[in-house]
């Protein structure tokens, strides 16, 4: 996608491979995604980064086994928020706004799903608009330093209450 990201070092922790990243604000481009190495738990990332591409992000089926429920809830996620998301029988299409939109400004149901709250709250980051999803209590079980370490490089979190 073109985006900027260096690599600074490579270690194991906690029994898995984590890698320190650079990343630096750059112009990213739609590009077809290959199914191979891809997991669930990267669509939803995937898709967000796609919002504010140039052209057009496919993101692939994963399989013979996937009916593209996730494809689906990230379509209508990103479409309430303002950028352009399509299910076909081969993925989800995902775009910028149409010309006048605007991305953000919505609530996003995400469920149990801590991954796909955290990219829809990072979608609401980059937005013109905020981004908000309906119950953050998954997100802070499995990622309890997130939200904080976001707060700590800048980024700002408003909580309302139900």
């Amino acid at each position: 996608m073109g985006g900027k990201i260096e690599q600074l070092e490579r270690r194991p922790a906690a029994g898995e491979e984590v890698v320190d990243l650079r990343v630096r604000h750059s112009a990213l481009l739609g590009i077809p995604v290959k199914a191979a190495g891809l997991a669930p738990a990267d669509l939803a990332p995937l898709a967000v980064a796609a919002a504010f591409a140039a052209g057009t992000t496919r993101l692939p089926r994963l399989g013979p086994t996937d009916k593209g429920e996730r494809h689906q809830q990230l379509a209508a996620a990103l479409s309430i928020n303002g950028a352009t998301a399509l299910v076909d029988a081969g993925g989800l299409m995902v775009g910028r706004p149409r010309a006048g939109g605007r991305l953000g400004g919505s609530r996003v149901e995400a469920g149990r799903d801590a991954r796909f709250g955290a990219a829809m709250l990072v979608l609401g980051l980059g937005a013109a608009e905020p981004v908000s999803i309906a119950d953050e209590s998954p997100l802070r079980a499995a990622l309890p330093d997130w939200l904080g370490s976001l707060e700590a490089l800048g980024a700002q979190f408003s909580r309302r209450l139900p």
